[in-house]
């Protein structure tokens, strides 16, 4: 990154996950110009204690709230950066509870409120085909409630 796209803009380091999104969200808001390289050059380690891979807990809902932030922003911008901001909230959503179904533990009302508010982004995610087919189905399942989510989650973790 240029220097000056960085003066005034904060690493987040209250939030554990997400924190290089949001710091790159709002870096990408200061340039003018951007290009993107298609070769894949970043490589992700998965770390078995990450928090990404622990117990429900409190980092992931900062994960949705982070994602809520960014989706609020971007609700002001084009259709398509709101869509997108949509579409980044449905996915943390299905992301933590995914996380809640699998590792636990489940929180009811919580699944209920995250349920709700991801309702009305259901039919664009649905229909958006840069949405994995793996996503859509989750999805689905998602919406039937958590003892149908949980065991679909489940069932595909058996089959990985």
């Amino acid at each position: 990154y240029r220097r000056e796209l960085l003066e005034g803009v904060e690493f987040r380091r209250d939030r554990k996950i997400l924190e290089d999104l949001l710091f790159n969200f709002e870096v990408f808001g200061r340039v003018n110009r951007m290009v993107f390289c298609p070769a894949a050059s970043y490589h992700y380690i998965q770390r078995g204690q990450s928090a990404m891979h622990r117990a429900f807990g409190e980092e992931h809902r900062v994960m949705v709230e982070t994602a809520r932030e960014i989706r609020d922003r971007l609700s002001g911008e084009s259709q398509e950066l709101a869509d997108a901001g949509g579409g980044l909230l449905a996915t943390t959503i299905l992301w933590v509870c995914d996380v809640m179904a699998e590792y636990g533990p489940y929180d009811a009302e919580l699944f209920r409120t995250y349920r709700a508010e991801f309702r009305p982004l259901r039919k664009k995610y649905l229909l958006n085909s840069r949405v994995p087919l793996s996503y859509r189905a989750s999805a689905i399942f998602f919406s039937m409630g958590f003892p149908v989510f949980r065991f679909a989650v489940r069932q595909v973790r058996k089959l990985m």
